[in-house]
């Protein structure tokens, strides 16, 4: 399915759906799909990523740890070309003999483009969730592999 900009209280769950499933795959080549080339982004307290290509490298950072993700929408609107998403989040994380789920609520604002090329895409995103939990995990996971492989971080950036 193609972008679009969504009129109606159920193409703003297909939307989202789409949006989500897009993240939840994990796969950063897919995310010229959601998102403009110009894309301005903020996840939890990390500092703004301009353009498409910085996002790729942000997740393709943090995603390599990732075992799964699944976003789960608590409930969405949308005013104009903005649309919220309260939702919780879900992750497992590669190595992790705890097998933890790491889950957080979170609150997307995304707005999109409403017409052009990039119409339906997403050209500023913010993301408002505590990552600390998440941070931990990863962590924890890191000095276990180290204390396996006598390495001092996990390296999945190769």
């Amino acid at each position: 399915m193609a972008a679009f900009v969504p009129t109606s209280k159920d193409e703003l769950y297909s939307w989202l759906t789409r949006f989500n499933k897009t993240m939840d795959s994990l796969d950063i080549t897919r995310l010229g799909s959601i998102f403009t080339k110009q894309v301005r982004i903020q996840f939890a307290e990390v500092p703004i990523m301009e353009g498409l290509e910085a996002t790729q490298a942000y997740f393709k950072s943090l995603w390599c740890n990732l075992e799964s993700m699944e976003h789960e929408i608590d409930s969405y609107d949308m005013t104009e070309n903005r649309i919220y998403q309260p939702c919780h989040i879900t992750w497992r994380l590669h190595g992790d003999d705890e097998h933890e789920e790491i889950t957080v609520r979170a609150l997307s604002i995304l707005r999109i483009t409403t017409e052009g090329p990039e119409t339906g895409l997403v050209y500023d995103a913010r993301f408002y969730l505590d990552a600390a939990p998440l941070m931990s995990a990863l962590a924890r996971v890191a000095r276990a592999e180290a204390g396996l492989h006598g390495v001092d971080e996990m390296d999945c950036h190769g």
